[in-house]
């Protein structure tokens, strides 16, 4: 009875802190995308496209940070990870190059073009916090890989990954509707 009560205790921890996990990962996705939307409303697409392709490197660097500061472990950036990011770097470096882009650069679209990938960045490190099942920061497996496995792996994955989407958007849905309401609440007054 008491190992039943502990496991129900347990059970119920867990599905609480999962919730406030989606909720943080639904409020920092709506932050992102209301970055993402403002810095279009400033600025080119090609411009803001061109800074989200920036993104992986801020993840690296993001990564890497934590790693130092919070868990107090190596960076974990190989020469591989670094390759990869000068070559986005050099990619976006060309796009930013052109003389299109150059004419029409607004501060305020590049300043959120960049806020949208750091809290976007930060939505996929706590979203990635959420989903590993980890002992000592190591992947946990305890089943040898055999073809159905893998089969029945990827569809659970597949499956997951839906559910996060909509359970994400579902719940950044709410700021948006609620942000939308008054957006349109200040038109009708003025």
């Amino acid at each position: 009875s008491s190992k039943t009560t502990t496991t129900t205790t347990i059970t119920n921890c867990t599905i609480k802190h999962l919730s406030k996990q989606l909720l943080v990962v639904g409020g920092l996705h709506f932050l992102g995308c209301l970055c993402t939307n403002m810095s279009f409303s400033y600025g080119s697409a090609v411009l803001v496209q061109a800074i989200k392709l920036l993104e992986p490197i801020e993840i690296v660097l993001f990564v890497a940070l934590v790693n130092v500061f919070y868990l107090h472990r190596p960076h974990g950036i190989t020469a591989t990870r670094a390759m990869a990011v000068l070559l986005v770097v050099l990619g976006a470096s060309l796009l930013l190059l052109e003389k299109g882009i150059s004419a029409s650069i607004n501060p305020f679209s590049v300043a959120f073009a960049f806020i949208s990938g750091i809290i976007m960045v930060s939505r996929n490190v706590v979203q990635k916090s959420k989903t590993k099942n980890t002992v000592g920061g190591e992947l946990v497996s305890n089943k040898e890989n055999t073809s159905a496995d893998k089969e029945e792996d990827w569809l659970s994955a597949a499956s997951n990954g839906l559910n996060s989407f909509v359970q994400i958007n579902a719940i950044a849905a709410i700021p948006a509707c609620i942000s939308l309401v008054l957006a349109e609440v200040s038109h009708w007054r003025s």
